[in-house]
């Protein structure tokens, strides 16, 4: 399985999920609304990709009803 690059301009990015010859997936990421959608088959899924936590070192990752589905933490080391 690869992610191919469909299109890249200043308003979204759209990838395909190709296995083989056959298209399994589509990605398109908002940059400025910080949204991704997926497409596949039927199926249609919006996800809110926002910062968030004290100094907002969580992205987190929620679906269209607002529920937190992942998350990824920021560590950040003081070297003294």
């Amino acid at each position: 399985m690869r992610w191919e690059p469909v299109s890249n301009n200043t308003s979204n990015e759209v990838f395909n999920l190709i296995e083989g010859d056959k298209k399994l997936m589509t990605l398109t990421i908002h940059p400025f609304s910080n949204t991704a959608r997926l497409e596949c088959d039927t199926e249609k899924r919006v996800f809110l990709i926002r910062k968030e936590g004290f100094l907002r070192n969580r992205t987190v990752l929620r679906n269209e009803y607002g529920m937190k589905m992942g998350e990824v933490r920021t560590i950040t080391m003081n070297r003294t």
